[in-house]
């Protein structure tokens, strides 16, 4: 997933806190593999899911406090520059994505 850029550095921090308490609690079999970014740029997540369907993971993301909205990036339809970047990186850790989720924070500068 790709976090778009926030005015709040410390929006950007507690959702990564909240995100992984979710992905760590039993409700989900989910883990943080990785994450990078910058906070001008915006961040990446990669989290993988040993469920088939994230949906139950992706509507408890929307919920959070900080975030204003979650948007699948169909395959091929890309991300901006800067995001594309970001996931460049992702595929030089062997990290590829078979879903792409765009989450906007609250206050983003997009």
């Amino acid at each position: 997933m790709v976090i778009s850029p926030t005015n709040d550095h410390t929006q950007l921090l507690r959702f990564m806190l909240h995100l992984e308490k979710i992905c760590n609690s039993d409700n989900h079999s989910a883990s943080i593999i990785s994450k990078g970014g910058s906070f001008d740029r915006g961040a990446f997540i990669a989290i993988s899911s040993r469920s088939n369907s994230p949906a139950d993971l992706l509507n408890e993301i929307g919920n959070m406090p900080e975030v204003e909205k979650v948007e699948e990036e169909p395959p091929g339809n890309g991300f901006s520059s800067r995001l594309s970047t970001l996931f460049a990186y992702a595929h030089l850790l062997h990290y590829v994505p078979r879903k792409r989720f765009r989450i906007i924070l609250n206050g983003t500068k997009e």
